[in-house]
């Protein structure tokens, strides 16, 4: 957490900058957090800007979430910014099977993502994570809030995640499904 308040609640989104991908829904998600959660917290945007970064830029510049929002553009030390944050986030319109998701598990992150795609078959909700509609900041925000409000359960979270990652998406996981699925076929 380096750079930032060692007490703050860092949570990060790594997805490139497109619309689809909800980083305006999350911004307005942390408006309504930031209007219940009295600590520090910090939000690190990682990923390429594909044409949406100036109007993000506006929208956190003409809010009171100046000085919490971070644009971090596309990284290389992705594994070493996931364990230095608390949180995941994933607050896609649409979505195959994520990447980011699986990252984040295998950091020992609790994951909030929205319910598209891959998502609800990754993250069990309650569990893991919470999986939240998509295009609904309420909700993503009430998510947020619930495990920013307590540590213990996103540690419960976290380690329950990374055990779901281990156990169901491996690769040591995938080829003893594969092979299994071979010799059904045979």
């Amino acid at each position: 957490k380096s750079a930032y308040d060692p007490q703050s609640f860092l949570m990060v989104i790594t997805a490139n900058l497109i619309s689809y991908k909800g980083h305006r829904d999350l911004l307005e998600a942390l408006l309504l957090f930031q209007k219940q959660y009295q600590g520090p917290f910090d939000l690190l945007c990682v990923g390429e800007d594909r044409g949406i970064l100036k109007d993000l830029k506006a929208l956190v510049q003409e809010t009171t979430l100046k000085g919490h929002v971070h644009f971090m553009g596309p990284r290389q030390d992705v594994a070493s910014i996931l364990k230095a944050v608390n949180l995941g986030i994933l607050a896609s319109h649409e979505e195959g099977f994520s990447n980011a998701i699986l990252e984040y598990m295998a950091a020992g992150l609790p994951v909030v993502a929205t319910n598209v795609g891959g998502n609800p078959e990754a993250v069990i909700d309650g569990q893991t994570g919470f999986i939240v509609p998509p295009k609904d900041p309420k909700a993503l925000s009430e998510a947020i809030l619930k495990l920013a409000r307590d540590p213990k359960l996103c540690a419960s979270f976290g380690v329950k995640g990374k055990e779901r990652l281990t156990k169901e998406f491996s690769r040591d996981a995938c080829v003893a499904k594969y092979l299994k699925f071979y010799r059904e076929l045979v």
